[in-house]
């Protein structure tokens, strides 16, 4: 009987991580942290090529850094990023979905300190840190913030 115990005891981290992938895989969310459902919004290149884009716009540059395991993440993709109002936000700057845990995302999270997801950060075209927003916050709420960011911007 405790080895049957154990064996539950070790597997329940395994079936926690394979639960929360396949809500990811529900969300619609892929493995590269690309948000299908508002695909025209988000930009599909690397890192270095939106910020290449972004200084020949003229464009801020927003970052959402994510991991498919991240059950806010998946709130926010859901909640906040699938509104109209927000996705007219986001198309005003240059934006990407970064998979913080992908090979190409984990130099970019050590980069701008991310220590936590869902994490958010607006550059300047040149890539300077200009804002950042944590944690899931609803359409109204990021809005207001990604507001405030942009007033910085314009200062």
């Amino acid at each position: 009987m405790k080895r049957a115990a154990r064996i539950t005891f070790l597997l329940l981290p395994v079936l926690f991580v394979a639960a929360c992938t396949q809500r990811a895989s529900d969300s619609g969310a892929s493995a590269t942290g690309t948000h299908d459902a508002e695909s025209a919004i988000w930009f599909g290149g690397s890192y270095e090529d939106g910020l290449a884009q972004a200084r020949a716009s003229s464009k801020l540059m927003f970052i959402d850094f994510n991991t498919s395991w991240c059950p806010p993440c998946r709130k926010l993709e859901k909640e906040t990023f699938s509104q109209p109002e927000v996705q007219t936000e986001l198309a005003r700057m240059v934006s990407m979905t970064i998979d913080a845990e992908s090979p190409a995302g984990v130099p970019l999270a050590r980069k701008y300190r991310i220590s936590g997801y869902p994490e958010m950060i607006v550059l300047e075209p040149d890539g300077k840190e200009l804002g950042r927003i944590s944690g899931f916050q609803p359409p109204d709420e990021f809005l207001a913030r990604i507001a405030k960011i942009r007033e910085r911007a314009s200062r």
